[in-house]
């Protein structure tokens, strides 16, 4: 297939993911279905249809939405080298988004989309996004944190203020995605504020976000103001360090513990017995209950929790562990606290 023919086969392909009763145009409703589920809002799903209906008889045909993708750099359609694995971003018009991990590529500048160069040539802000991407792959913590959530959030905040001067907004978008394992996607995202001074991405990262509950099979787990929780499937992968939850890595982070936290689940990867094992609900209660003292050597406390869930289908247990501000929480011990003698509650918490 030579590239004209793959060309015109990329767009009939994105053609046909909007136009989902195959009828041959795109209605509002269908674009606004898609358009929503890559994390538009209503509002951004039908102010851009009104763009890409350029006759306005409320369907859009093939050569209007191919005149809408001219308008779109690849990296917004879904192009293969410049997408999220989760799906395609579908940015609004004036905004522009570059993923962090192409900021590692050895020639970086020339992977950017044709849009975020003119936005940034436009403003005068190019010099100060190289000065930005050099200090994140620069980073003191070597290059395999370089694009870690801590790194990336402190370079951008250090900058987004002289970006801003140049009429331009800025934002760390993380997505969690939970199809095939536990892993978050990384991008950059910016816009034109003379434009559209009021954005703010869905998938903003947001350093003082606070994590209201904690989802398990058994149903919602609400955690008071000041604790953290997080499930147990995450300290099975090598790569926990970026897969810890946002609202707990900010907690641990702002008492100066990350440290810790590091250090106990290296220790369950290192198990000799392997992570299965070291995953034990006893094993579990016996590592938390040996690193609770260096927790509350900076205000944290944490419990190991299981609950055993049962119906006509199953008896299963569900394990998680808590953390919790120990100014802010008291003397709170979750019900369903697990201690290495099998007990259930306060008792070894104190």
């Amino acid at each position: 297939m030579d590239e004209v023919a793959k060309a015109d086969q990329i767009i009939l392909d994105q053609f046909k993911k909007f136009d989902i009763n195959g009828d041959g145009s795109i209605s509002l409703d269908e674009f606004k279905a898609v358009f929503m589920k890559l994390g538009a809002t209503e509002a951004e799903a039908v102010a851009t249809f009104q763009g890409v209906d350029i006759n306005g008889d409320g369907k859009a045909e093939i050569p209007e939405f191919v005149a809408w993708l001219a308008k779109k750099p690849t990296s917004d359609i879904g192009d293969t080298a410049n997408t999220t694995a989760w799906g395609a971003k579908i940015f609004p018009n004036g905004i522009c988004g570059e993923k962090l991990d192409l900021l590692l590529a050895e020639d970086y500048q020339s992977s950017m989309s044709p849009d975020l160069t003119h936005l940034l040539e436009g403003s005068g802000a190019m010099d100060l996004y190289m000065q930005m991407v050099g200090e994140i792959r620069i980073s003191p913590k070597g290059a395999d944190l370089a694009l870690s959530t801590e790194n990336v959030a402190s370079v951008v905040d250090k900058y987004r203020a002289n970006f801003r001067k140049h009429d331009v907004l800025m934002f760390l978008c993380r997505k969690l995605q939970t199809n095939n394992g536990y892993c978050y996607y990384k991008w950059l995202e910016f816009a034109d504020a003379k434009t559209n001074p009021y954005y703010a991405p869905q998938e903003v990262f947001k350093p003082k976000q606070i994590e209201e509950s904690l989802a398990l099979g058994w149903g919602s787990k609400v955690m008071p103001p000041g604790v953290y929780g997080e499930k147990l499937e995450g300290w099975k992968n090598p790569d926990y360090k970026n897969l810890i939850p946002m609202p707990l890595y900010n907690f641990l982070e702002s008492k100066n513990a990350v440290s810790v936290y590091n250090a106990m689940l290296d220790e369950v990867l290192r198990n000799p017995k392997g992570v299965d094992f070291a995953l034990k609900s006893k094993e579990v209660a016996k590592l938390v209950q040996k690193y609770r003292p260096a927790f509350r050597a900076k205000a944290v406390n944490i419990f190991s929790c299981r609950y055993l869930q049962i119906d006509a289908r199953m008896h299963i247990y569900h394990k998680w562990v808590e953390f919790t501000c120990m100014q802010a929480s008291g003397v709170y011990v979750p019900a369903e606290s697990y201690n290495p003698d099998g007990t259930i509650g306060v008792a070894g918490h104190r």
